[in-house]
């Protein structure tokens, strides 16, 4: 496996692209909500059919900015939080390596982090098809680097390991880069208006 294989730009677009839409949608219910208050009042009391619209467009509207509110909370609270937990922590322990003690280590804890459940292989995002698809490309691609790095370790030996560091230090030098990008999109929709 290679690191060729994360392209962080995609996944940034990907999150923009929802973050935009996202917006978009709620801000034209916004809108319909607004007119069809506005046209209720305006002229309920003398076209029945009007008087209707009010309720449905609201009922719609609340629904979607629940359901925004829920997607934006996993953005922060797992996507978000992951990322963090691999440029913070993971990939600073497998840069320290320096003895086959500290790579099984290391070794472990990638393993760990790889472990870890995806929640929304098992309660995708209900109405964000998209954005539950986004995140999960997210999700994994933290799994594809972390296993990189796991592989790479695990088949250092007491001979090799200070190369595979320095080798692992210098492939990861473009891949943080890219998770920082992709942390600041997914912060930025997860921060975005609602």
């Amino acid at each position: 496996m290679t690191l060729s294989n994360y392209n962080a730009e995609q996944l940034v677009s990907a999150l923009h692209t929802q973050r935009d839409a996202a917006n978009a949608l709620d801000e034209a219910l916004d809108k319909a909500k607004r007119t069809a208050e506005k046209l209720t009042n305006d002229y309920g009391s003398k076209f029945t059919v009007v008087k209707e619209l009010k309720s449905p467009v609201v009922k719609i509207a609340e629904e979607y900015a629940k359901e925004l509110r829920a997607s934006r909370d996993v953005a922060n609270s797992d996507i978000a939080t992951r990322l963090s937990q691999l440029l913070d922590i993971y990939l600073p322990i497998t840069e320290t390596v320096g003895s086959m003690s500290s790579r099984d280590e290391a070794v472990d804890a990638l393993q760990s982090y790889k472990s870890e459940v995806n929640p929304l292989a098992k309660s995708p995002l209900k109405g964000f098809p998209a954005v539950t698809e986004v995140f999960s490309n997210v999700w994994s691609h933290t799994n594809d680097i972390a296993s990189y790095c796991n592989t790479a370790l695990e088949n250092a030996t007491p001979l090799t390991i200070n190369q595979v560091v320095e080798k692992l230090k210098s492939d990861l030098v473009p891949v943080k880069a890219g998770l920082r990008t992709v942390k600041d999109a997914v912060e930025s929709y997860a921060n975005t208006r609602s």
